[in-house]
């Protein structure tokens, strides 16, 4: 075996344990008696690239006679999957490769809120998230369109925000983030009877931080109108963002505009199923199982591409002068790039 095949072999195997059929059917004994009680129907929710494995994994590891209906929102080539999953729709919501709000994931975002505040007494709700459900699951707020969303995020991104402040100026732009659809969850009677919407996420953000992957949809957020507009400010967005943005973000800051979830609500559950660190200790795993000597970077490679790629460099020199033999170096993370706007 050369090489590359060794080490695209230890980067599978760390794939592998924070793949939903590796993840799933390990906590399902939890939801079922812990999270979901004596219910045998579910309404599951969400989005993300692993949305369609997600829910195929859920709906196999399902206890006999259990149920579901609901809506996902994932890339259009997840759609293969759906036979495999009866009355769940998996609702096509971007093209694949693409990270901007659609038209499809407004409508799928709004029959979400619709199921969630709908839900029926005997309903347990399931929200699945995974990276991309922020872009995959977009509903503007009143009085923004889906075209200042558009500009927004290629603002953002041209100056190289990170996913924190991403996600932080979407859930004050969104009706469904920042608890918008633990809000609409809260309000139907099935949460009225004493059901649960537990969210499981796979997370693709650095530190794991519930309110930042996919935007937080339905835990509280820690994010003000203010913080958010202070940030913008410091990256230098403020003058570039559409009018209706920064009109809708200052009525906020003056307190004119009702505030995403603040406090967390005991019908409103979270369990994170796998994330970085899962996958790093596994590609450690599998690589010293094969002998070879390991180490991961903890510090998580974040920010510019440019810093990260220095940062990896530096360090791989600083261990080839303090190793004698063959290591295995390996870091996690996501950097951020400028893009050009057009």
């Amino acid at each position: 075996m050369n090489d590359r095949d060794l080490l695209t072999e230890i980067w599978k195997a760390g794939i592998k344990k924070v793949h939903p059929d590796y993840l799933v059917p390990k906590i399902w004994q939890e939801i079922y008696q812990k999270n979901g009680g004596d219910y045998d129907h579910y309404l599951i929710l969400g989005g993300g690239k692993a949305g369609a494995a997600m829910a195929a994994a859920f709906t196999r590891s399902a206890p006999p006679g259990a149920t579901w209906h609901g809506t996902l929102n994932v890339p259009n080539d997840q759609l293969k999957t759906s036979d495999t999953i009866p009355n769940l729709s998996l609702h096509p919501s971007r093209p694949p490769g693409g990270n901007f709000p659609t038209h499809e994931g407004i409508f799928g975002s709004k029959k979400q809120m619709e199921q969630a505040r709908l839900a029926k007494s005997g309903t347990a709700g399931i929200c699945l998230l995974s990276g991309g459900a922020s872009a995959l699951m977009p509903l503007p707020a009143a009085g923004i369109s889906l075209e200042d969303k558009w500009i927004t995020t290629k603002i953002l991104q041209h100056l190289g925000a990170d996913i924190g402040l991403l996600n932080s100026t979407r859930k004050h732009l969104s009706a469904i983030k920042g608890g918008g659809l633990g809000k609409a969850w809260l309000d139907s009677e099935a949460a009225r009877s004493g059901s649960v919407l537990t969210t499981f996420a796979i997370s693709d953000v650095m530190g794991d931080d519930p309110s930042v992957i996919a935007s937080g949809p339905t835990v509280p957020d820690p994010s003000t109108f203010e913080s958010t507009l202070k940030k913008l400010a410091d990256i230098g967005a403020t003058n570039l963002l559409p009018k209706a943005v920064m009109s809708r973000l200052e009525k906020g800051a003056l307190g004119k505009i009702d505030a995403t979830l603040k406090v967390p609500h005991p019908l409103l559950k979270y369990i994170l199923l796998g994330n970085n660190t899962m996958a790093l200790e596994a590609c450690s795993l599998h690589a010293k199982n094969l002998g070879i000597e390991t180490r991961i970077c903890y510090s998580p490679i974040v920010g510019a591409i440019q810093e990260a790629t220095r940062q990896i460099s530096f360090e791989i020199i600083d261990t080839a002068l303090k190793i004698n033999g063959p290591i295995v170096l390996i870091w996690g993370g996501e950097c951020t790039v400028s893009v050009k706007l057009n």
